[in-house]
């Protein structure tokens, strides 16, 4: 196998990549714009069935959240299901698409006190584990965002310098080597983001359950980030066999081409040559197709005598 059957091995971990690559697109891209990827979120809190006189011993601050809610509802600042993106938020009404969508920012994540209008001291009447629960996702929020970031980038690179593994074994190590790591990272951000919402779902489900606030999972964006996890190591693989098979330099050589010298006489790959000073047998001009003598058949030694014009069948090259 040349460079054409190569070249086929070095295709299919590059659609791999690409593959990769649009999936972490895909993942990002969610929550940019209201217009496009509405079912693709990590998580998305329901106010839709919002209880405002929740069963609680806390009589004024069931008043206070009731009047919040009332309030914020009827201006219509209260949407009625949160989706909860990368880099963004987005919002919508019951039965109806998204209307809303927040400006992508790094380091997102999403602070329902903030973003309800309760960052005035009406955040202190939730539940300490509801506290508790947003603390830990702003952490590991933050290192999700820079996991997938880095994915994303590293991923571009391998596509980039894929390119040219076609021409050396060498940049196809190279190119392992950048698909190792981005496979590292793309499953990191998965499994971070996986464990991440999973557990803010629990904690919602559980802290905000007397006000009737659900959340669920989206899964379609779950299946994409997955997916993406599924190619890069795919890539990663292929990339690697292209390392030790199909040399674009070992193959393809025929017979007497390239650098290979020519077979000599005795079967050999390598050319017979004549050493200087040597004798090579001429035939007889006197006798024709006669066999030549034994004495004939030998040089004269140095020094050896003969009678005057004796013919030495042998030329001196």
């Amino acid at each position: 196998m040349g460079k054409g059957s190569r070249l086929i091995f070095i295709l299919v971990p590059l659609g791999l990549t690409l593959a990769t690559l649009v999936c972490l697109g895909l993942v990002w891209g969610a929550g940019w714009s209201h217009k496009t990827l509405q079912s693709f979120y990590f998580l998305k809190a329901d106010t839709t069935q919002i209880n405002l006189n929740p069963s609680s011993s806390n009589t004024f601050a069931n008043a206070l959240l009731q009047d919040f809610f009332n309030t914020h509802r009827d201006s219509g600042q209260l949407a009625d299901y949160y989706q909860i993106d990368l880099t963004s938020y987005c919002t919508g009404k019951e039965g109806k698409s998204i209307d809303f969508c927040s400006k992508p920012v790094s380091n997102f994540w999403f602070d329902p006190t903030k973003v309800w209008g309760l960052d005035s001291g009406l955040e202190q009447l939730f539940p300490k584990e509801f506290h508790d629960g947003l603390k830990t996702y702003q952490t590991v929020a933050h290192w999700m965002f820079v996991a997938y970031m880095v994915a994303f980038w590293l991923t571009v690179g391998e596509l980039v310098i894929g390119l040219f593994a076609t021409f050396s074994r060498i940049i196809s190590l190279l190119t392992s080597l950048v698909a190792g790591v981005a496979s590292v990272f793309v499953f990191a951000a998965s499994l971070t983001a996986t464990i991440l919402y999973s557990t803010l779902l629990g904690t919602i489900n559980t802290a905000l359950k007397p006000y009737n606030i659900k959340g669920n999972l989206g899964k379609s964006m779950y299946a994409t980030t997955w997916l993406a996890v599924a190619f890069s190591l795919a890539a990663g693989f292929f990339w690697l066999f292209s390392i030790c098979c199909c040399s674009p330099h070992s193959q393809g050589r025929k017979e007497g081409k390239g650098r290979w010298p020519k077979r000599g006489r005795m079967g050999t790959g390598l050319m017979a040559e004549r050493t200087p000073y040597t004798y090579e047998r001429v035939e007889s001009p006197f006798v024709a197709n006669r066999e030549p003598a034994a004495h004939e058949m030998t040089p004269l030694e140095t020094g050896q005598t003969g009678h005057a014009g004796a013919y030495e069948p042998y030329r001196h090259v």
